[in-house]
């Protein structure tokens, strides 16, 4: 099914939980602000808090057995049969259904709220949740917009109990709308997904093992702990200014629709934006930012309107920009990691904050009567900016992250090659696209060099120079070193395709000797082609800056295969010398330059080489099939000069497969990796690229067989470059 119909399931799905979730939270401050004293609040957030954990733990292991599809469904519709238990009870026991309430929705509520999340994650590919996350996040929007004015109705024509049974309704409707997406996303083509971790593992061993979920659930909680103060001085600000009954509920209906309101509009205005230009950490980074600035102003007007206001802040950041970032960071994370441990950030961790928070309130009310309002706003302050450093650093470990789990998903591809490094570092290959008949290798040669007598390097030059095959071969073959009298004919052979390789082999014996004579000619525009194109197999070997820079130069001549050259020349003597530091912007804007030239250009190149017997030791397995395969190696064997190589090389094998999970996963990679100039072509090239009709899967077989077939060839030659 496509993914845009799946996201329309989404959207009611959001849409019914998030009506619950407003509507909820308006009954739940209600119900027990007009049952119980707002000095009472903080112990049952302790304690709703302690059944979150708990059911966390649960509902995590349940879904690591399971799966979210199975476990999320059954959740709604027990909630449903709760909401409508308590209904009947609030008339008869209003102390212990409050608290029940209060217990259910904060527990259950967001156990709920993160295992639909899971689903979403577990249903769309990275490229598709980055497109479709935020119109879920907005559908769940509107839905919440809609329970609040039901809400606020409800306390009018229905006072007391009735909007109970409104809950009820709610999530019984979000229970069928998630068993009928979970049915239809199952009948989707899906692959075996890899993993870093084992299944079988708790939670808590998930968490102690990935740093980078650590950060996450350091996050949540610092957020929490800090929307903890706000909440309470709000709330109690509440509670003086409406009383109880009908009017509290209809003044928490109104202030949360609103809320949803403005949700919306940042939402749509502002997520993508955001997303885009300021990236995850940014993004996330924006709520406890927001909670830090309205800390400062509750400090200097100390009056509940601020605390309103900065209660309704928190809640719009949350909802929109940070909830959107925040989904995204588990792209990432292998499906066996996420289960085990999604629920346990986004719930445990949330609660934790609310019972720490909780409870320091609690210590501070047992030790003076007074509302201690400047030192919640300063712990306010103080958790924002802890977590305000935290989401700084985000970035980095999400790209770690992400390169991680390509080369997870690697398996999955069931290539021979997959890991195999050094014929991934290996440079300077002619095979081209299509296999070629080799030429006939010439005879033994029969002439003998006549060197004159006088001097022997001027004989040597003159057979090199006679324009005889046998001779010129023959003279190539001898097993002493020339001079430099002879170097620059033997550069000049190169372009003489007879004689091309043994020339190539004498120069190589040279060594360093000749690097700077190569580069003179290789960045001599006038230069025959054939002798440009063939030099930095030669330069490859020497090892220096002096050679890679010049071969860095050459990336910049006006032939596409002297520039293929010379970036896998360069790839391969980073391998050797990873000291060789080529410019990042330089490389990013040769990536942009090349990607720009579109699929009709790109796909119409080929190299002129022959393959010889040692270019079939293949210096870099083929990285796709098909006829982008040289385009795809040059760009990779560039990158590969500023990036790591394995999860590049996988993240090329996965853009070009037919596999749309794999190919979505590469595609946020290299959105988290590429930059400015690079990162627009790569993105404009994406698109080109997602027109091109698909190709038969036996074709693809076929493509891969053959690169199989000649990485066996390779290995079994050696390791060294031709």
């Amino acid at each position: 099914m496509k993914p845009d119909r799946l996201a329309v399931i989404s959207m009611l799905a959001a849409g019914l939980m998030m009506a619950h979730q407003v509507a909820g939270k308006a009954a739940r401050d209600s119900i027990y602000l007009s049952t119980f004293p707002v000095s009472d609040l903080p112990k049952v957030v302790m304690a709703a808090a302690a059944a979150a954990l708990l059911l966390t733990f649960v509902s995590a292991r349940a879904m690591t057995l399971y799966g979210p599809r199975k476990v999320v469904p059954a959740g709604f519709l027990l909630s449903a049969l709760m909401h409508a238990a308590e209904w009947a009870l609030l008339g008869r026991a209003p102390g212990i259904t409050a608290v029940l309430v209060y217990l259910h929705i904060v527990g259950l509520g967001a156990v709920l709220l993160s295992g639909f999340w899971s689903i979403a994650n577990e249903t769309f590919d990275p490229a598709s949740a980055k497109r479709l996350f935020g119109r879920i996040a907005g559908g769940g929007t509107a839905g919440g917009i809609l329970g609040g004015l039901i809400a606020e109705r409800t306390a009018v024509l229905m006072p007391g109990p009735g909007i109970l049974l409104v809950l009820a309704v709610f999530h019984f409707l979000a229970g069928a709308a998630l068993c009928g997406l979970g049915f239809l996303a199952h009948t989707r083509s899906t692959v075996k997904r890899g993993g870093s971790l084992d299944e079988s593992l708790s939670p808590a061993e998930v968490l102690r093992r990935a740093p980078f979920l650590r950060d996450l659930a350091l996050l949540v909680l610092l957020g929490t702990l800090s929307a903890a103060f706000v909440d309470f001085l709000f709330k109690g600000g509440a509670a003086a200014e409406f009383g109880r009954g009908p009017s509290l509920l209809r003044f928490f209906a109104v202030f949360y629709t609103s809320i949803q309101v403005i949700t919306l509009i940042v939402q749509t205005a502002l997520t993508r934006l955001s997303l885009e230009k300021l990236g995850l950490s940014k993004t996330v980074g924006g709520l406890p930012l927001m909670n830090s600035i309205m800390a400062g102003a509750g400090l200097l007007f100390p009056v509940f309107p601020v605390f309103a206001t900065a209660r309704a802040a928190e809640y719009t950041i949350r909802g929109s920009l940070f909830r959107s970032g925040y989904e995204l960071l588990y792209t990432p994370v292998a499906p066996a990691e996420k289960r085990a441990a999604k629920t346990l950030i986004d719930v445990a961790a949330d609660k934790a904050g609310d019972a720490l928070g909780a409870g320091i309130i609690q210590v501070l009310l047992l030790l003076t009567s007074s509302f201690l309002t400047a030192e919640l706003l300063a712990l306010t302050m103080a958790a924002s900016l802890a977590a305000s450093l935290i989401a700084a650093r985000l970035d980095n470990k999400y790209a770690g992250a992400l390169e991680q789990r390509l080369l997870d998903h690697a398996v999955d591809l069931d290539l021979d090659d997959i890991h195999d490094s050094t014929t991934m570092s290996a440079v300077l290959r002619t095979r081209t696209l299509v296999k070629r008949t080799r030429p006939p290798a010439p005879a033994p040669a029969q002439a003998k060099p006549q060197p004159p007598a006088h001097d022997p390097a001027f004989g040597r030059l003159a057979a090199l120079r006679s324009g005889n095959v046998e001779t010129v071969l023959a003279t190539l073959r001898w097993e002493g070193r020339f001079g430099y009298v002879e170097y620059p004919q033997l550069v000049r052979l190169l372009a003489w395709d007879p004689a091309a390789d043994e020339a190539r082999k004498a120069l190589d014996r040279a060594g360093t000797r000749v690097t700077g004579l190569l580069a003179d000619h290789l960045l001599d525009p006038a230069e025959d082609f054939s002798v440009r194109r063939r030099i930095p197999r030669i330069l490859a070997r020497h090892n220096t800056r002096r050679a890679f820079a010049a071969l860095l130069d050459g990336l910049s001549d006006a032939r596409f295969e002297v520039r293929y050259q010379c970036a896998r020349a360069l790839d391969y003597m980073r391998t050797r010398n990873p000291e060789l530091q080529a410019p990042r912007d330089l490389i990013f804007s040769i990536v942009a330059e090349e990607l720009a030239q579109g699929q009709g250009v790109l796909e119409s190149r080929q190299l002129l080489d022959q393959p010889d017997e040692e270019a079939a030791l293949a210096y870099m397995d083929q990285t796709v099939g098909g006829a982008a395969d040289k385009n795809a190696e040059f760009i990779v064997s560039l990158l590969a000069t500023i990036l790591p190589r394995e999860p590049l090389r996988v993240a090329f094998q996965a853009f070009h497969s037919d596999d749309r999970l794999l190919r979505g996963l590469a595609i946020e990679y290299f959105d988290s990796v590429l930059d400015g100039p690079a990162l627009e072509a790569f993105r404009k090239y994406v698109r080109e690229d997602s027109a091109r009709p698909r190709r038969e899967p036996q074709s693809i077989m076929q493509d891969l067989m053959a690169s199989s077939d000649r990485l066996k060839t390779t290995e079994s030659g050696g390791d060294a470059p031709p």
